[in-house]
């Protein structure tokens, strides 16, 4: 009787003492930098991407600057590239702020503006920028330490504090806690970063560039093999929508540029019926077409970012106020979608041979050479 006494003793002491230290060093190490909202800060370790919970950080630095701002971007890592908020101001007018990070979903931006707004920010206008990954992009934000969705009320907030400061301790938690990996700077939350987008140096060579794109594969294959979400995307949009016009917010929506082969890889009949589908629910500018800006490799940082360069002709057309020389997307209505997505397939097509002859590595997706005559 007395050795149990003994174990229930011990097993709750040792109970006692595991709660309390697992949070202990979740909360000394803060591998993911929420506990203490550290927003210029990573540890110096690769995977996973993004290194910290950027979405919740960049959410958290809106709420507690909200007189600073009246506009909000929301996008992935294309956005990020390809903007400034200094950009954006100039351009568009405003006090815009750069809601984006890496794999940003619009269904995670409903959430966060759901979020802004429940917090008190007064928003006037904002931007979604849609990828055709978002065709195929679905993740359980609520298992993932790097995605965890910003707490909008006191419940979340609980559930939040258990997720991040009783996660299981792993072998890499140990060694950040002996002092093996570093703090270093992080680009993706910090502020000062985010006034300018990315830019090619001056000095580039242009021509190993150009050589090094066409090796690349296309961004995103690995999304083809999962069905598309076309019809959650399309809601998700709709419920965005419909939450602006409450909040007397406008909204303004584009589907973001990509490289020629990346534009060449994607289900054409799959981006082509969304397309379709979303201009039944709004007007959006699409930059999904093969012409200059997406062949250029001064306007490219790799097959999926393009630099700050092509942004800022993104933002003249956006705007209606610059017209550029060479004129860039068009404004999808339901009046003009389908031809429009004719002259994109047929573009595509006609430009095929000649870019076959210096792109050895080209993926064609089936989906555009349907009904054509042009050989493979």
């Amino acid at each position: 009787m007395k050795s149990k006494i003994r174990f229930c003793i011990f097993f709750s002491v040792f109970f006692i003492i595991g709660l309390s230290t697992i949070p202990t060093i979740h909360y000394r190490i803060d591998r993911w930098r929420v506990l203490n909202e550290d927003i210029k800060h990573a540890y110096n370790i690769v995977q996973p991407h993004p290194r910290v919970n950027a979405s919740f950080l960049r959410v958290s630095h809106l709420i507690k600057n909200k007189e600073n701002f009246n506009s909000v971007i929301f996008g992935s890592s294309r956005v990020f590239h390809g903007f400034g908020t200094e950009q954006l101001n100039e351009t568009l007018g405003g006090k815009w702020y750069k809601l984006t990070y890496p794999g940003g979903a619009p269904y995670e931006h409903l959430h966060n503006l759901k979020t802004l707004i429940s917090h008190g920010v007064e928003l006037t206008n904002v931007i979604f920028a849609l990828d055709d990954a978002d065709l195929y992009r679905l993740r359980d934000d609520y298992k993932l330490y790097n995605f965890y969705p910003h707490p909008s009320n006191s419940f979340e907030w609980i559930k939040y504090y258990i997720f991040y400061l009783f996660k299981p301790v792993t072998f890499e938690d140990l060694d950040i806690l002996k002092g093996n990996r570093k703090l270093i700077e992080f680009s993706w939350t910090i502020e000062n970063y985010t006034k300018r987008g990315h830019e090619l140096p001056s000095n580039f060579d242009l021509d190993k560039h150009k050589k090094k794109l066409l090796k690349q594969r296309p961004h995103g294959l690995h999304l083809l093999k999962q069905d598309p979400r076309s019809s959650e995307l399309l809601t998700e949009i709709s419920e965005t929508i419909k939450l602006c016009r409450e909040k007397n917010i406008r909204i303004n929506f584009f589907i973001t540029p990509r490289f020629h082969k990346t534009l060449y890889a994607r289900d054409r009949n799959t981006i082509d019926e969304f397309k379709r589908r979303l201009t039944e629910i709004t007007n959006f500018y699409d930059f999904t077409e093969v012409s200059e800006y997406t062949q250029n490799p001064k306007y490219w940082l790799d097959t999926s970012h393009y630099t700050s360069e092509l942004g800022s002709i993104l933002l003249n057309e956006l705007s209606g106020k610059v017209h550029n020389a060479k004129p860039f997307g068009y404004l999808a209505k339901r009046g003009n979608i389908d031809i429009k997505l004719e002259k994109i397939r047929k573009d595509l097509i006609t430009s095929l041979p000649l870019i076959k002859k210096t792109d050895k590595t080209l993926v064609i997706h089936e989906s555009l050479l349907e009904g054509s005559n042009i050989a493979d």
